[in-house]
């Protein structure tokens, strides 16, 4: 066998091994997590200010769903203790497509990182917002401050 003839038959195999594992990759893939919800399950979304409902825009709606879906489950009691820092509204509403609403009640702030409760999806605590705290600040912008 020619040295050329390896060296092809070599690439050749190195490729499907590649291919392969490209393709496999989504098997070895980590499950999502519960909270995870899809654009396309998403009718609609409110922030609840005061008694008032204020409607998300659908750029809103994208910014906030991809915050809501790296929020983290965690337990009560340690969060609980430093509850002091002021919310500035009463609930996120998500509206599905098979006619749930799923409430996200702000429960304490942290740092700028807000805690939620959603029996929904952590029945035993709470869910925890990752990040700098940029789910307060989109929100903010939506809400009348009247």
């Amino acid at each position: 066998m020619s040295r050329t003839l390896k060296v092809l038959l070599i690439f050749g195999v190195l490729g499907l091994i590649l291919l392969f594992g490209m393709n496999a990759g989504h098997w070895l893939a980590p499950a999502l997590p519960t909270a995870y919800l899809h654009q396309e399950e998403v009718l609609g979304m409110d922030v609840q200010h005061q008694g008032k409902k204020y409607p998300l825009n659908y750029t809103q709606q994208k910014n906030i769903l991809k915050l809501i879906n790296r929020m983290v489950p965690v337990g009560y009691e340690v969060y609980l203790k430093e509850q002091n820092k002021p919310i500035e509204f009463d609930a996120i509403l998500i509206y599905k497509g098979d006619e749930t609403i799923i409430t996200l009640k702000p429960v304490s702030k942290i740092n700028k990182q807000l805690l939620f409760s959603v029996p929904e999806w952590n029945a035993s605590g709470l869910m925890r917002e990752t990040g700098s705290g940029m789910l307060t600040n989109l929100i903010a912008k939506t809400v009348d401050k009247d």
